[in-house]
């Protein structure tokens, strides 16, 4: 633990510590994981699903699903609480399209 000249320990920010992959944490879908079947399926149990709204976003359709900046629009999707540990399983392996071409996660 990192202290002070006083020897107080010292209060470290949580971006400077690793993520409790037990903790769940809330998550905006949009696109295909808007559906709680895909998502069972992919092994995630999504709790406490809901409809939402992100304002001055909009949903651009492509080879994925992306969110844009856009003034006087509105995206919706669903709301849900999953562990990182569900986002890592829900996220392995899919590729992501990069300026550059697709990667894999």
């Amino acid at each position: 633990m990192r202290s002070f000249g006083d020897g107080k320990p010292a209060q470290v920010n949580s971006f400077d510590q690793r993520p409790n992959k037990a903790r769940p944490i809330s998550v905006f879908f949009y696109g295909l994981f808007m559906d709680h079947e895909v998502l069972r399926a992919a092994g995630v149990q999504p709790s406490e699903l809901r409809v939402a709204r992100l304002p001055e976003y909009a949903l651009k359709i492509g080879d994925r699903a992306t969110l844009l900046p856009a003034v006087g629009h509105t995206a919706y999707g669903v709301l849900t609480t999953l562990t990182h540990t569900e986002l890592e399983r829900l996220y392995a392996g899919l590729p992501v399209s990069t300026p550059t071409g697709p990667r894999p996660c």
